[in-house]
Parts: structure tokens; sequence; C-alpha cells
């Protein structure tokens, strides 16, 4: 017997009613974004996904960043001037010990509810620019191409950051963390 186009779409319907609500809404992601500033620079970590995310391990790589992005942490070392110490601001964030001229720096985030965000400071110069004045600042294409990893306990995934200064990682969506496991839910900025 074959079904009617009225047919077809009232079981499609009733198929999306019987799916769980969090099986088609939960999609995990993850958003980092670098801005240069005075006297820190910061690393702005946000949930930008659909549900809360349990404990996680982000890396930033910026060894292949076309500013070739480096961690002033320590006077007369690697950076150009004014270090700073690498501190958690904000969020549920612990960050791995960081040497100055480092170009890696790694971040335990222990759940973010959706929406969440931490705030990393620190001080990151360019060696691209010839100039040494000029390598104090860093511009969001300094950034493009710095590898960024968010690992959970048994999956994860990658990403690149853009001209914008800006990554966007798409996580499995098993990265959700289970609702009796996950951080509160906060409203959006």
């Amino acid at each position: 017997m074959r079904k009617s186009g009225g047919q077809i779409r009232q079981i499609a319907v009733v198929a999306l009613m019987v799916l769980p609500a969090t099986t088609m809404a939960q999609t995990a992601e993850v958003s980092v974004m670098i801005r240069d500033g005075d006297p820190h620079d910061r690393i702005y970590i946000r949930n930008t996904g659909r549900c809360p995310l349990g404990y996680g391990v982000l890396g930033l790589d910026f060894t292949t960043s076309a500013g070739h992005i480096l961690i002033d942490t320590a006077y007369g070392g690697a950076g150009t001037k004014d270090p700073m110490p690498v501190e958690v601001e904000s969020g549920p964030l612990s960050v791995h010990p960081v040497l100055d001229g480092d170009r890696q720096i790694v971040m335990d985030i222990e759940g973010l509810a959706q929406g969440q965000s931490g705030v990393v400071t620190l001080d990151v110069d360019n060696e691209a620019s010839g100039w040494f004045a000029s390598r104090v600042s860093i511009l969001n294409d300094h950034l493009e191409g710095t590898e960024a990893r968010f690992a959970s306990m048994s999956q994860d995934a990658r990403g690149v950051f853009d001209a914008t200064g800006t990554v966007i990682i798409g996580l499995p969506q098993d990265m959700c963390a289970p609702l009796e496991d996950a951080p509160s839910t906060v409203p959006m900025d």
C-alpha cells in the first residue's frame, strides 16, 4: 500500500516526538578565542554547544601559528617585554606549568555548563614581526594556524585557529556530560 504525502509527514512527526529531546538537541562544541590586551593577553574558552561538558583537557600549540607565537613569562627570556605569569582569571580551569618561551599551553577544564566561560591571562608575543617593538602585540591573523585539541577520557577533537584569532571545536556527542555529573546551566552573555 502506498502512503500519501500527508501520511508520511505524520509518521515523521510522530517519529520525532518519540525520540528523546536530549538525543536531538545535544551537540558539544567549545570555542576558544585569544585577544591581545594591555597588560594581559587573554584566552577565552566557552562552551558554545547545547550540552554541559564534563572534565576535559584543552591544548593549544602555537608552533604552527602564522605569527610564530610564544608565551612570555620571564624578563630577559624569549619574549620582548612585560612578561606575565600564566593564571586562571575565571572559570573552572587549571593550567599546567608553562616555561618562558613555551609554544604550547595545556589547561584542565573541570566541566563547563552550557554557555559557561573560562579565562586564562598570560603574555603572548609574536616573532613574525621583524621589528622588536612590534613583537609585543599579536594580531588576530598571527594566531592563524594554531592547533587546538580538546580531549576527554575517551575521545578527542581538533581544530585550527582562523585569521580572526578563534577556533570552534566540534566535539563528539558523547563528550556531553551525563546529567547527574553536569555543571549547572548558566545563561549566555
